[in-house]
């Protein structure tokens, strides 16, 4: 009977002799009709894993910042209601009708003052125009609700103050319309002008 050898393999013996195959299982191959001296052979676990999975690509995480912002501009906007007296018949006098200039500022602004313009139809100060077509109605401007003057530069009626945002100011107009003015749709435009400062 032939010699009789054998390998282990982590724990796992694998015999050899003469007149009989040997499977070396850990190579998957046959061994010739010899007598072998084998070794112990153990390979480690983490070895084997090494071998098997070192070419697979590992999950890497990375971190950044994303910045945020916004600006707000300083800005003021000045506009005004209608002035409207609405349908006029012959014969009214000093018929009355008003407006509010209001100028709203995106933080706290201090304005001076407002202007008002004479018009697109100019007439004798302090008289403007409504036109239509080539007809004309004269009418007034004055400031405040007292009629008390005609004022082309008014004042804002609130003071200056560390939270006014918001400006008004009241602006009166009187109309008494001429005999014989011609039917139509009657119009003015006033440009309005401030100055501020924040």
């Amino acid at each position: 009977m032939g010699r009789q050898n054998g390998f282990n393999i982590c724990g796992n013996t694998c015999q050899c002799q003469t007149g009989g195959p040997c499977w070396l299982a850990a190579f998957g191959a046959a061994a010739p009709d010899k007598t072998y001296s084998m070794k112990s052979v153990c390979f480690p676990a983490l070895v084997v894993g090494a071998m098997l999975f070192g070419n697979l690509a590992q999950a890497q995480a990375v971190s950044g910042t994303m910045g945020v912002s916004a600006s707000v501009g300083q800005s003021c906007s000045l506009s005004a209601s209608p002035m409207a007296f609405g349908a006029l018949t012959a014969g009214d006098t000093d018929i009355e009708t008003t407006s509010v200039i209001t100028l709203e500022c995106s933080s706290n602004g201090t304005p001076t003052t407002v202007t008002l313009g004479n018009g697109d139809n100019v007439g004798t100060a302090p008289v403007r125009q409504m036109k239509s077509g080539i007809n004309l109605i004269p009418y007034e401007l004055y400031f405040g609700t007292t009629l008390a003057t005609h004022d082309q530069v008014v004042a804002f009626d609130q003071a200056v103050g560390p939270t006014t945002s918001t400006f008004t100011v009241d602006i009166t107009a009187k109309v008494t319309l001429p005999a014989g003015t011609p039917d139509g749709v009657y119009q003015d435009t006033i440009l309005l002008k401030t100055t501020y400062t924040f």
